[in-house]
């Protein structure tokens, strides 16, 4: 049903009295009903419809935008999702870097560790490994922020 809402080319929205806002309207009462009675564990896994809904509410200049295809609802639920401040989630990006770093180092030493406790979480750290990777741009921030720090204390 949001397929057509969104869908221009939908027969029914070409239906006399089916405007641009009515549908709209139709697309935020049916998310809201979703996000409600089915009961996501969390927002974000219906964010995805509700932005597709606003930008095309937006870009299309659409007046009288339900309060939850606004950006400022939108922005607002989306940073409500997570307990992370930013500053947290610089200092998560950080250790992750580290993290992986430092194991592209050790990871050599895996099948040479003695003490068998160590030896088991260097091969459940050397296993996520690659789910760790931040991506290039990420990574050359922080080591850029990394670097200016110890640079600078």
């Amino acid at each position: 049903m949001l397929d057509i809402a969104v869908t221009d080319s939908c027969p029914v929205n070409m239906e006399p009295g089916v405007d641009h806002p009515t549908r709209i309207r139709f697309a935020s009462q049916l998310l809201d009903f979703l996000d409600r009675e089915l009961e996501t564990p969390s927002w974000d896994h219906i964010a995805h419809e509700y932005v597709v809904f606003a930008r095309k509410a937006i870009e299309d200049g659409v007046e009288g935008v339900p309060t939850n295809l606004r950006a400022d609802y939108l922005v607002s639920r989306a940073l409500d999702c997570s307990s992370l401040t930013r500053t947290r989630a610089l200092e998560l990006a950080t250790e992750l870097f580290t993290m992986r770093n430092l194991l592209s180092e050790v990871g050599w030493f895996q099948g040479r560790v003695v003490d068998s406790n160590l030896a088991a979480e260097l091969d459940a750290w050397l296993s996520i490994y690659s789910d760790l990777e931040l991506g290039d741009a990420i990574a050359e921030l922080l080591g850029d922020r990394m670097r200016r720090t110890r640079e600078n204390p």
